[in-house]
């Protein structure tokens, strides 16, 4: 496709020309940055991270520590949509960030914290943000909420805002059709994860959807789920949280379960300040995400997991298998024996990217898988939820961003 090959050019033409340099720092050599018994910006804006104790009965009884990184300030996540004699575009950024895997990923077309868009760091200003006041032109309009291991009750805003086909544009900006959306999205580290989910907020709902389960029986599961499992966090000092090792270069938990974090001095060519420092997360390995799916007279049914995580103050839906650190793709087949699940076929592969603004190459290994026999899952907090069903629960809020970004991911072609 020539606009596809085009597109393509224009991403190598830009990384060639993006100069992106990150240095370690030691914490008391971060500029504008406190690190002491939680780790904050002077201006006390942008991002802040807490030590957390947590304590948890689900699935057993559990206690242990972490960091949580706490943002009050709700960000904009916003793509435009043009509609033209051709079809509907979508208004995608060439973003780098300081942590992403290749340095350029497409993004929403604003991406911003209220620190970026009021400009703390004394940057340019965010391009198109005087969009935002056009509330008669919004076609999707969300709050949903980020990772809950990684963000305390952190939740950004989706939207869509209907635009014209703006053509004069800054060289980082470019329209991207609903068919390449769908192509893009299965090449890995592309779209990021903001991308992703304010997409998967955007899918239209099917007309005939055959659910395996009422609404009303996953309403009652999540309730008995609620009521039986409770998770309870408490505020303590970085220096103090066990099994963490926390010195002037590195905080990071002893068994590689969590994160680390450490500090870096970035210099670039091609953001709103060309120099600054600050802290980045890091995962010790790549994230597993795998979803079931099983199709009954040609609809697709997905089974999902009720989980507790400590950054959520009530339970949420994920995916199958969601798991932090641990990207051995041979544990699905695991998985799947010891719960005598046949998997039947592969119906997705893609490897996904955390956003670079706050974690550092940050990834996960994405399947989807068809399967049947699932008996002894379900008897546990795993239920079968229909597509149309899954659209009802994401509108309440009810869906973490790895299945968000995993059933959009899937199911792209239903863009409205």
């Amino acid at each position: 496709m020539a606009h596809q090959s085009k597109l393509e050019l224009i991403i190598k033409n830009l990384r060639k020309k993006i100069f992106f340099k990150k240095e370690l720092l030691k914490f008391d050599n971060t500029d504008k940055w406190i690190f002491e018994n939680s780790i904050m910006h002077v201006s006390k804006k942008f991002f802040q991270i807490y030590g957390y104790s947590v304590k948890s009965n689900f699935p057993n009884k559990t206690s242990y520590d972490q960091p949580l990184i706490s943002q009050n300030e709700v960000g904009y996540l916003v793509i435009f949509k043009a509609t033209t004699k051709k079809g509907s575009f979508f208004l995608l950024q060439l973003k780098a960030e300081p942590g992403n895997k290749n340095i350029i990923q497409l993004s929403p077309t604003i991406q911003a914290t209220k620190s970026n868009y009021t400009r703390v760091h004394k940057g340019k200003k965010t391009h198109f943000i005087e969009y935002t006041k056009k509330f008669k032109d919004f076609l999707l309009n969300t709050n949903q909420p980020e990772q809950g291991s990684r963000y305390l009750n952190k939740s950004n805003k989706n939207m869509i805002i209907k635009t014209k086909k703006i053509k004069t544009l800054p060289k980082n900006f470019v329209w991207v059709s609903k068919d390449e959306i769908e192509k893009l999205s299965k090449i890995n580290n592309l779209l990021n994860m903001d991308t992703i989910s304010i997409l998967s907020c955007y899918l239209k709902k099917i007309k005939s959807n055959y659910s395996i389960n009422s609404y009303s029986n996953i309403e009652k599961k999540y309730l008995n789920f609620k009521k039986k499992y409770k998770i309870e966090i408490k505020k303590k000092s970085l220096s103090n949280l066990n099994q963490w090792t926390y010195n002037n270069s590195i905080i990071a938990d002893n068994k590689k379960k969590f994160f680390k974090i450490q500090s870096y001095k970035i210099k670039t060519n091609f953001r709103e300040i060309n120099q600054w420092s600050q802290p980045l997360v890091s995962d010790h390995k790549k994230a597993l995400n795998v979803l079931f799916v099983k199709k009954i007279k040609n609809m697709s049914n997905y089974l999902c997991q009720i989980t507790l995580e400590p950054g959520y103050n009530i339970p949420k839906y994920t995916n199958t298998i969601m798991l932090k650190n641990y990207e051995n793709v041979k544990y699905v087949k695991k998985f799947a024996l010891e719960n005598k699940i046949n998997l039947k076929q592969k119906l997705l592969e893609v490897i996904s990217s955390d956003e670079g603004g706050r974690f550092n190459n940050n990834k996960s290994n994405n399947f989807v898988y068809e399967v049947d026999n699932t008996d002894i899952l379900e008897r546990q907090n795993y239920i079968w939820i229909s597509y149309n069903q899954m659209l009802e629960l994401l509108k309440k809020k009810l869906l973490t961003i790895e299945l968000r970004n995993l059933f959009g991911t899937f199911n792209i072609k239903n863009l409205k």
